[in-house]
């Protein structure tokens, strides 16, 4: 009778055999590997950034917009990799050349073309780099899936079927830079599952978390392991292992150099890219499919199956599946994992699958090296950048509001922010600045749809004051600008109930809205301006509000104007020349003398 075991990372254990199945988790990381890691942290923060680095910012041509998550890969002269590094969210990033030298870098991202620049020199002290790339999107919609049929080992340059895994390539990539770096922690839902003969009905079910410092949701054998044993391995003593690829198995060379890659068809919103060992390849394998999301390119999840396995040549079903899913930075994990095995037992002096286990696992809750949660599998996320009204970063005085919830981020010294557990659905982001506050103006709203467990990454920006004059009076009528003013006294204080008069020409019939203060915290607005055709005039009037506000959201291009601003009765306190009202935002900060 054999036992069967799934080969996941977790920690080390030995479970009692269940009708002929045992399952055990392996902790992949060690004190001593802990106690190195830190070190080396240790080390690259003491030490001379300058000495042979490489560092510099990628933005986008034109646009000068910040490249977040881009992939940068330092070449050396025969074109092998040196070193790699996510860009953050203002576009920087910092490799490490060898020695000095020529060298070249090739920046990925995902979903648009990736860029390789010409040849630079790298001194004793380093360099810096500033690299332009051009916005070049990956279409996936339409391409022709049946130029990819045939089968092929590491796809030549130019095949469809090269591009689609172009794509694929760089998820994989990322996954196994976040793995390596060991940049977050995660509380693992362990679970195994006992499942009838057809793999319908739950007969069992275990689950647990793994709580600490696991430093990866799932870890696999090493590819050339994999690839010179098999992925289902039986050890006499200990039962049959069944392993799956992590994203550094996946890329390394001895599994692309023993499985071939061919298109599937579109399913669900996704592209399938198909991969199988290579004919004549007898040991114990996985065939499975690669699914990218159509519109952005993006690495959803690997499907497999084991094929070539003894004993179970002709039952269908074993294999499993790993989602991935993006988090702050560009950087990717494993979200989710599972492997299904036959239970086997002997009937009738025959071994028989009576059944089927699931064992995987989920990832619980993430958290970087503050200890800050950047993801839990009960809550939905929200990440992203903030940037000025010309894209840029970092930006001052900003936060970002979740509308009805109370829940502020405040973005980092980069630009970024992050707002953890979240309800599923559909939430308000608002930036707020210092300077609309003072002005009493609300910000545009902007709405992000939310799944639980998942992170939803947006680039937001800091709204101008046009933004909010438009949020707050509606779109601007044809040949009108909105006038924003502002009354304080000498001490720079606002001045409340301030009386305000503007008038212009009545050249035309028309007439500004009645709104004339910005709706405060309470979303209301009492203070209304007052029509009166005095003559030649239209004039209007109204009072500030306990910040000083006041604002009239149309005045006809062109017209000649006059503000008067006192305080109770008598003559005004503060008047204004005839000014020319042209097209633009106007904005006016009167100052009163209460002494007059």
């Amino acid at each position: 009778m054999s036992q069967h075991v799934g080969k996941i990372a977790g920690d080390r254990r030995r479970r009692h055999p269940i009708r002929g199945a045992r399952s055990a988790t392996k902790r992949y990381y060690s004190n001593v590997r802990n106690i190195l890691l830190a070190l080396v942290f240790y080390l690259a923060a003491g030490a001379d950034l300058t000495a042979q680095s490489v560092r510099g910012v990628v933005f986008e041509e034109n646009t000068e917009t910040p490249i977040a998550g881009a992939m940068v890969v330092l070449i050396d002269v025969n074109e092998g990799p040196v070193d790699r590094a996510l860009t953050n969210v203002a576009g920087d990033f910092q490799t490490s050349a060898d020695h000095p030298g020529r060298y070249r870098i090739r920046v990925d991202r995902i979903g648009y073309a990736s860029l390789t620049t010409d040849t630079f020199d790298v001194g004793v002290q380093g360099a810096v780099r500033r690299i332009e790339v051009p916005i070049e999107p990956v279409r996936l919609r339409g391409l022709d899936v049946s130029g990819g049929r045939r089968c092929e080992v590491r796809p030549e340059d130019g095949r469809v079927t090269a591009r689609v895994w172009a794509e694929a390539r760089k998820s994989l990539e990322a996954a196994a830079w976040t793995q390596s770096t060991g940049v977050y922690r995660y509380t693992l839902l362990h679970y195994v599952r006992d499942l009838d003969r057809d793999g319908e009905r739950i007969m069992k079910e275990e689950r647990e978390f793994i709580r600490g410092s696991v430093e990866a949701p799932f870890q696999s054998l090493r590819g050339d392991e994999l690839a010179a044993r098999g992925f289902v391995y039986t050890q006499p003593d200990s039962g049959t292992f069944y392993y799956a690829p992590d994203a550094e198995a996946f890329l390394s060379d001895a599994f692309l150099d023993t499985h071939c890659l061919q298109l599937r068809s579109v399913r669900d919103g996704s592209l399938g890219l198909g991969f199988q060992p290579i004919e004549g390849r007898d040991l114990p394998e996985i065939e499975g499919v690669l699914w990218l999301n159509l519109e952005t390119a993006v690495l959803e999840r690997l499907e497999f199956s084991y094929v070539n396995v003894p004993g179970i040549r002709n039952l269908d079903g074993p294999g499993g599946e790993v989602s991935f899913t993006r988090l702050p930075d560009g950087t990717w994990i494993v979200r989710d994992w599972w492997i299904r095995m036959p239970l086997l037992d002997r009937v009738l002096g025959q071994v028989r699958r009576v059944g089927y286990r699931d064992e995987g696992g989920v990832a619980w809750r993430v958290t970087d090296r503050t200890g800050t949660t950047v993801l839990e599998a009960s809550t939905a996320t929200i990440t992203g950048s903030v940037m000025d009204s010309i894209r840029m970063v970092p930006v001052e005085d900003v936060t970002v509001r979740v509308g009805g919830t109370g829940e502020v981020g405040d973005p980092r010294p980069d630009g970024s922010f992050l707002l953890p557990g979240l309800a599923g659905g559909l939430h308000r982001l608002v930036v707020r600045h210092a300077l609309l506050d003072t002005l009493g103006l609300p910000a545009p709203a902007v709405l992000v749809n939310t799944v639980l467990g998942e992170m939803v990454h947006v680039t937001l920006r800091v709204p101008t004051l046009a933004d909010a004059l438009s949020a707050v009076c509606g779109p601007a009528r044809r040949q009108t600008s909105p006038l924003l003013g502002r009354v304080v006294g000498p001490d720079g204080l606002p001045r409340a109930e301030a009386s305000v008069k503007l008038g212009w020409l009545a050249e035309t019939r028309f007439a500004p809205n009645r709104i004339a203060i910005p709706a405060g915290p309470d979303g209301h607005a009492e203070k209304e301006w007052t029509f009166v055709q005095e003559g030649e005039f239209m004039t209007v009037q109204t009072q500030t509000d306990p910040r000083g506000i006041f604002l009239l959201c149309g005045v006809p291009h062109g017209s000649s104007l006059r503000l008067d601003v006192w305080i109770g009765d008598g003559l005004p306190q503060s008047s204004s020349p005839v000014v020319q009202a042209g097209a633009g935002v106007a904005l006016i900060i009167v100052e009163i003398d209460e002494g007059r």
